[in-house]
């Protein structure tokens, strides 16, 4: 081969490698324009989606501030014209409502002695129970709800048991009819017998 020929074919081999550097730079090119298309997209779309979150949060907002406003208005009005009186061993009750809750402690401090747990009393066990015993005007148990422990069981079960054979309580007096809930708040003695006390 002839150094003319060798030339030659040197100045085709480089003008392949430019051909091959030109698409491989145009290929570059074409994915980073593309690339900055899609992004520049994206970031509108993105900017997009976070406008149309923005004011769907926004109307969440509004929703909720609404709700709230209807549900403390609904509670003002639940509260004029009904009343829940809550009764514990800070509180001092006088007239029917005193009546009304010495007859349930007396009532159910008699069922609880009729019906005390024979295992209890065969294994001494003993101990204290607190109670919110929910009565509804009507004298009916709407919910008995365990406060303390007694850490037995057999003592929180008899307790819960004594409430509900003792119900119901009949209706309340006329001095408590601004009354729609009674929630009572006792301790259970066990102790070889039941005590019912604040």
């Amino acid at each position: 081969m002839s150094a003319e020929q060798i030339s030659e074919t040197q100045d085709v081999i480089s003008l392949q490698r430019q051909v091959r550097q030109q698409h491989y730079q145009e290929s570059y090119l074409r994915t980073t324009l593309s690339w900055r298309q899609a992004s520049v997209e994206s970031d509108n779309d993105s900017k997009q989606a976070q406008d149309d979150m923005m004011a769907q949060e926004e109307r969440l907002r509004k929703q909720i501030a609404t709700l709230e406003t209807q549900l403390s208005q609904r509670q003002q009005v639940y509260a004029t014209k009904s009343k829940v009186v809550t009764v514990d061993s800070n509180s001092t009750t006088r007239g029917a409502a005193a009546d009304y809750i010495n007859t349930f402690r007396e009532h159910v401090e008699r069922i609880g002695n009729l019906h005390y747990p024979m295992q209890a009393r065969a294994q001494g066990i003993t101990g204290e129970v607190r109670l919110m015993v929910i009565i509804s005007s009507d004298g009916n148990i709407k919910a008995i709800r365990l406060l303390e422990s007694s850490n037995s069981t057999l003592l929180d079960e008899a307790a819960k048991q004594s409430v509900r054979q003792a119900a119901p309580f009949g209706k309340f007096t006329k001095d408590m009819e601004d009354i729609v809930e009674l929630r009572l708040i006792r301790t259970y003695r066990y102790s070889d017998k039941v005590d019912v006390t604040y």
